[in-house]
């Protein structure tokens, strides 16, 4: 089991982290994988740590047939069903841990990771990455945001193994933090070995006024080669 259980007792059963719209970043990058909306082949997509569901609705609505999205947390996907109760049907919540996806192989055109997969260590996120290549199609997409090594809450996080710390304390209010791993390019590189690279951008947000930070991510699109 890779799943922090923080993310549960610290977190989404305190009612917070309570995203209602999808992510600007996963709203453009889908547009401009799937530029024509979504064709007759292009119809299921899974998203990874899908919280409250956010991201799903977003899925849906564009024109994926079948979306399924997983998250760890039972209160997050109370949370999801509530929040997607007036959607079409299509969508499928499923509480399991990332390492074991409940689906057989080649099923998916998209596979979204919206800052998940990051929170676990080095040695889960490399097995997470596989089951992602073994459930999506040939051709198929993988997106995903994950925290660089030049972010700045590393400076203050606790390290555990490479690439993995316990971090923000502050911003989630729990002692130790909750488990995240912030990688390198040589990191990304090595961790998504098997997908042909699209576009990888590391893009950093700074923040001037009060203590000075800087919240980094990879953001990653990676095609399952044909």
């Amino acid at each position: 089991m890779t799943f922090d259980n923080n993310w549960e007792t610290g977190i989404y059963s305190e009612q917070k982290q309570i995203n209602k719209f999808p992510f600007d970043w996963v709203v453009s990058t889908v547009n401009r994988i799937f530029p024509n909306s979504i064709n007759e082949r292009s119809n299921s997509a899974l998203e990874l740590g899908c919280g409250t569901g956010n991201n799903l609705k977003f899925l849906s609505e564009f024109g994926f047939n079948f979306v399924h999205g997983i998250d760890g947390s039972p209160s997050a996907l109370d949370l999801a069903r509530e929040h997607l109760k007036d959607c079409d049907g299509n969508i499928k919540l499923t509480s399991a841990d990332f390492v074991s996806i409940p689906e057989e192989n080649s099923v998916y055109d998209l596979a979204l990771d919206r800052g998940s997969i990051t929170h676990n260590n080095f040695e889960s996120c490399s097995s997470i990455l596989d089951e992602i290549y073994r459930v999506l199609k040939p051709g198929g997409y993988l997106v995903s945001a994950m925290f660089s090594s030049s972010h700045s809450a590393v400076l203050s996080a606790d390290f555990i193994s490479r690439s993995h710390y316990n971090a923000f304390q502050s911003e989630t209010d729990i002692e130790h933090g909750v488990k995240t791993s912030f990688f390198n390019i040589t990191d990304i590189f090595e961790l998504l070995s098997k997908f042909e690279f699209l576009s990888c951008v590391q893009s950093a947000n700074e923040e001037m006024i009060g203590t000075p930070s800087r919240s980094v991510l990879w953001n990653v699109i990676a095609k399952k080669p044909l």
